[in-house]
């Protein structure tokens, strides 16, 4: 009878220990292909922007710029409006008080400016 008793406690730490094992690996797939799904949309805004991106390489210097549709911004980039421009674009903020110049290259990088 405590043979038993100990194979019973024997099977059931085993069984809590691989429920637990199951739990973590789960969680970890989880955490793993969500963090994939935002690798993949990352990619597919990327995608998304190159055929402007190509077009805007292309254009011979001082060209209106193409920009993306859905942005409403339609004109050049005066200097006080780069910032309603680059949050119009969707743009991360630049740290630090950036100069004119740096907004302007990063819409430019972002357009496909070369």
């Amino acid at each position: 009878a405590l043979l038993m008793a100990a194979q019973d406690t024997v099977i059931a730490n085993t069984n809590a220990a691989i429920a637990t094992a199951q739990v973590d690996i789960q969680m970890y797939i989880k955490h793993e292909l969500s963090a994939f799904e935002a690798r993949v949309s990352a990619f597919e805004k990327c995608l998304e922007r190159l055929p402007l991106q190509l077009c805007n390489a292309t254009m011979p210097f001082n060209s209106p710029l193409q920009y993306p549709a859905a942005s409403h911004v339609r004109q050049m980039i005066p200097e006080s409006d780069c910032i309603i421009t680059a949050e119009a674009l969707g743009l991360l903020a630049l740290p630090e008080k950036p100069t004119v110049a740096q907004r302007r290259a990063q819409i430019g990088d972002f357009l496909g400016v070369m």
